[in-house]
Parts: structure tokens; C-alpha cells; sequence
């Protein structure tokens, strides 16, 4: 598997795609929209791949779904609060929009699949869906994005794994 780590000073380009996914959410037609000064430098590779992510994006039927959609926020803080204890969590790489269906969705974008780690993400992303419905009192779907193939899956299940 490619590593997310490349050139342009150390920095991770997952890092970087996380940058430009937070300045511009893939909700506008073109994505990102012609001319954006986008937050970060590429290298030749890093370039290369990011060229790749939009054309995935583009194509994505996620992206089809999201791209007329009004952003709630991005990188909101959310606080849980279980059994009297309160535990602040910060989503990373995420949007929240409203959707057609009448109800809201947390997306979680990654630039490509980790070994193992999509449980991970499936649990983080039904805490987030867990708080924003019980804070706004409406049905929320979360959904993992992998941008660097466009493919996206909606997580089911409660949060505590019950």
C-alpha cells in the first residue's frame, strides 16, 4: 500500500487533502470550484494523486448526492456526555450537510483505506451521528468516504455496539 507520507517538508498528504476538504467541501459544482486558491502546496506526487481525488470525487456518487447540499459545518466540536462523565470530540475530515431524505449526515473523508482501520472510523462516525441526532433531534447518517477511489459506505448500527 502507497504511504501517506511523502515529500514538500515532511508533511502528510493526508494531512494536506484533510486542508482542502475543510476549505471546501465537495458541495459545489465544479469541486473544488474553478479558481480556488487551495490551502496547500503539492509535490509532483502529491499532485499527481490529489488531481486523482478530484476526478474521483467528481465521479462519485456520494459527490452527485452532497454537491447541492448547504454545509451545517466543518471540523465541529461535539460533546458527549455517557453516564454523568462529558467527553469532548472533535471530528477530523468531516462536513455535516443536510439531505434530501429530510435528515443530516457526518462524513468522514480519508484519502485511502487503511488495514483495520474502518471499524475505527465506523465507531467514530456513530458517535458523531449519535450526538448531532440527539442535539438536533432529527435522523443523521454517517458515512465514510474514501476519496482517493470515491467508493462510501453509511454506517449502521448504535455507537456503543449494542
Amino acid at each position: 500500500m502507497r504511504s501517506c507520507t511523502t515529500g514538500c517538508g515532511g508533511k502528510r498528504f493526508g494531512e494536506k487533502v484533510h486542508r482542502v476538504f475543510e476549505a471546501y467541501p465537495p458541495v459545489t459544482d465544479p469541486w473544488p470550484a474553478t479558481g480556488a486558491a487551495l490551502p496547500v502546496l503539492w509535490d509532483g506526487e502529491e499532485e499527481r494523486r490529489w488531481n486523482a481525488i478530484v476526478v474521483a470525487v467528481r465521479s462519485s456518487p456520494l459527490y452527485r448526492e452532497l454537491r447541492s447540499s448547504r454545509v451545517v459545518g466543518t471540523e465541529l466540536p461535539l460533546l458527549r456526555v455517557r453516564s454523568g462523565a462529558a467527553a469532548r470530540r472533535a471530528p477530523t475530515s468531516s462536513f455535516v450537510f443536510p439531505d434530501r431524505r429530510g435528515s443530516c449526515g457526518s462524513s468522514i473523508t480519508r484519502p485511502g483505506a487503511r488495514p483495520g482501520a474502518r471499524e475505527g472510523y465506523f465507531l467514530q462516525l456513530r458517535e458523531y451521528r449519535d450526538i448531532l441526532s440527539g442535539a438536533w433531534r432529527v435522523p443523521v447518517r454517517g458515512i465514510l468516504w474514501y476519496v482517493e477511489t470515491g467508493a462510501s459506505f453509511e454506517v449502521n448500527g448504535p455507537a456503543s455496539g449494542r
